[in-house]
């Protein structure tokens, strides 16, 4: 995938660009790399990047591994932070029916 391959480039670039480890989250989880794509928020997070997107990408991720606890957590975080987003109130509702 192109766009995987120019995040990556980034990255190689300068290895403290945030913004490029959670738009390249984005395209993992897209791609159906689930522990990629945790490992790049966390790297986006380690770097500072305090961005409500990557609380909506790491809850898509949880709930596609049937982690329905850490997914509402993630989607708590994130409607919190974008009140008016309703996709964030729709996946938290699902997530709140896989809650264990």
């Amino acid at each position: 995938d192109k766009a995987l391959a120019d995040y990556t480039k980034a990255i190689a670039v300068d290895r403290r660009f945030a913004a490029a480890y959670g738009g390249r989250a984005i395209v993992h989880q897209r791609l159906g790399n689930g522990k990629a794509s945790f490992a790049d928020i966390d790297s986006a997070r380690a770097l500072g990047m305090n961005d409500p997107q990557l609380d909506l990408v790491d809850g898509i991720g949880h709930l596609m591994n049937d982690d329905g606890a850490k997914a509402w957590a993630r989607f708590n975080t994130y409607v919190r932070a974008e009140p008016d987003a309703a996709q964030g109130w729709m996946l938290r509702g699902r997530a709140a029916l896989r809650r264990s």
